[in-house]
């Protein structure tokens, strides 16, 4: 299994992805072993999480790419091809500030995974709790809920209201909309 972490950098997406490297370690832990790297790109920072699990238990061969903003895909297509689960977050920049993904923004991620037959969720972080006044550290933590829930590495049920993105769900995933 191999996660992609995208974002612009900084603390929040860092925290992130080593709180899902910790719960993979430990549930993985025994069977199998966690790397992670961190690169620069030019739209911020991308952070790999590999984790070895052939002989565990839960969902295995499971490529994820989760990304902070909506641009960072547009921006790491190569990262997507069959198969691969997106979460992503409906949120941009605008002059350094927070704003809601548009709806032709949205257009070009949709079509964007769908011609790459990945599938996955759009995350309402902006519309949910950038705009109900939470920090940037809030989306951070709602995203890491989603993916540990979506993985199976954990029954924390997020409280945000998914949406799908991209081509129909693989069969072994339970569906999370509301």
């Amino acid at each position: 299994m191999s996660i992609q972490f995208l974002g612009a950098g900084g603390k929040e997406l860092a925290h992130m992805a080593e709180g899902v490297r910790e719960q993979c370690i430990a549930l993985f832990g025994g069977f199998s072993r966690v790397d992670m790297d961190v690169a620069k790109t030019e739209s911020g920072s991308t952070i790999r999480l590999r984790v070895d699990a052939s002989d565990a238990p839960g969902k295995p061969g499971v490529d994820v790419v989760v990304a902070m903003e909506h641009h960072h895909i547009l921006d790491n297509v190569d990262l997507l091809r069959e198969g691969v689960m997106c979460l992503v977050a409906d949120t941009g920049l605008e002059h350094g500030a927070a704003r809601a993904t548009s709806s032709a923004e949205r257009a070009q991620v949709e079509e964007a995974v769908r011609r790459c037959k990945a599938w996955g969720y759009w995350v309402p972080i902006f519309e949910e709790l950038l705009a109900a006044g939470l920090p940037p550290a809030a989306g951070a933590i709602a995203m890491q809920s989603v993916l540990n829930n979506l993985l199976g590495i954990n029954e924390m049920q997020s409280d945000l209201s998914l949406q799908p993105l991209g081509v129909a769900q693989p069969q072994a995933f339970a569906r999370l909309e509301r």
